[in-house]
């Protein structure tokens, strides 16, 4: 089946970023979700940790990864 419309682009709901122990969004993480208009992220780390982070329109939650990861499975 042939596709006449427009091409169709994909828009990031959120942002995911894995660190070991940083429990705030690192600069770059900032940069980019204002970069691809992102107004969520996630940022993933060893530790214990589950804090929202506000920064512009975006929000970031920083967040232990095994405790994260419960809620995806």
């Amino acid at each position: 089946m042939r596709h006449n419309g427009p091409p169709f682009v994909a828009v990031p709901n959120f942002l995911v970023k894995v660190k070991l122990s940083d429990t705030k969004p690192s600069p770059s993480c900032k940069k980019f979700a204002n970069l691809i208009s992102c107004k969520r992220g996630l940022q993933l780390v060893n530790a214990p940790e589950w804090t929202l982070h506000h920064f512009g329109n975006s929000k970031t939650l920083v967040a232990d990864a095994a405790q994260a990861s419960t809620h995806f499975v």
